[in-house]
């Protein structure tokens, strides 16, 4: 089995949606079938983490975003020091893919895009799509998020999600086009079992998130307690992207005085937060003595783990 989901950028939620699909899939194995499970690198989305910023400097290759700093006029100590704290998220990802994650041989880019079909169609015999936003409007972007190039009859999408209420009325019909061509529709929200009944005539399955799937015994096997955090004393676990908000903030320091817990703050911007890894993550929720989140993926974890939350929606 193929899984085609989003494999460029450095997401928690991404990388453990992935892992949790990939062992959901392996457990149909019996007697009968031996069921081997691969995700193949789509390039086209971003660089996976497998393609680090240290390996493309140690190859001579300096970020663009570099060029565009120095234009700019920023000081290169503060280039340098984004840059560390960018290569040391890279490689805790990057520790994790290889220990966690199957990786296809066969990688998707721009420019293989036409000819890669024959080679996944020859190597698998499914294509699944999911989970996570893999058919947000925002982000995608070709027929790899929809398997398309495996054979019709052998494409199946389990959890997958548009992220939106809605889409663009003017990318409707590309929508029907490649909806379409899935033998089997499963999506993660209500909201996307709508938008595929609207936009291509089709009834969608409404299923969990791959990672509701997976048993805590297993999730406990995969977690890793942070070597650099100290965790011994009770804390209040902020995974949200709203920190930078200084009232917010305010608010998220003054409910962990009000209750004596430490503050542990993901993804903080500065070392030793920023460079988590996703089984650092599985950890510090599982352990939390609550959690505060604007993440779907944090909230799965929360509730697999029965930690008191408050999930923050806009």
């Amino acid at each position: 089995i193929a899984i085609f989901t989003i494999t460029g950028g450095l997401n928690y939620g991404q990388r453990l949606q992935n892992y949790a699909l990939q062992e959901t899939l392996k457990g149909f194995a019996d007697e009968a079938h031996d069921v081997e499970v691969e995700t193949v690198i789509n390039t086209i989305w971003g660089e996976s983490s497998m393609m680090s910023y240290y390996d493309r400097i140690e190859g001579g290759k300096v970020p663009a975003c570099f060029a565009q700093w120095k234009r700019e006029g920023f000081p290169v100590e503060e280039f340098s020091s984004w840059l560390g704290r960018e290569i040391s998220r890279q490689q805790v990802f990057e520790q994790f893919d290889r220990a966690y994650i199957n990786r296809s041989p066969i990688m998707v880019s721009r420019e293989n895009l036409e000819r890669v079909g024959q080679e996944l169609g020859d190597a698998y015999d499914w294509g699944v799509v999911g989970s996570d936003q893999v058919w947000n409007p925002g982000s995608v972007i070709s027929g790899y998020e929809f398997a398309a190039c495996m054979p019709p009859e052998r494409r199946v999408s389990y959890a997958a999600s548009f992220g939106k209420q809605t889409i663009p009325e003017k990318m409707r019909p590309w929508y029907r086009t490649y909806l379409s061509g899935l033998a089997h529709i499963s999506v993660r929200e209500e909201a996307g079992a709508t938008i595929v009944r609207e936009t291509a005539g089709r009834e969608a399955v409404v299923v969990p998130n791959p990672v509701m799937l997976l048993p805590k015994e297993i999730w406990r096997l995969v977690m890793k307690r942070p070597e650099h955090i100290d965790t011994q004393a009770p804390y209040l676990l902020v995974y949200d992207l709203r920190m930078n908000d200084p009232k917010f903030a305010e608010h998220v320091r003054a409910l962990a005085a009000q209750r004596d817990l430490a503050l542990i703050v993901l993804p903080g911007y500065d070392v030793p937060f920023y460079n988590i890894g996703p089984a650092e993550v599985v950890y510090l929720i599982a352990h939390a003595a609550a959690v505060i989140t604007d993440s779907f993926h944090g909230t799965c974890f929360s509730l697999q783990f029965g930690r008191p939350f408050l999930a923050v929606v806009e």
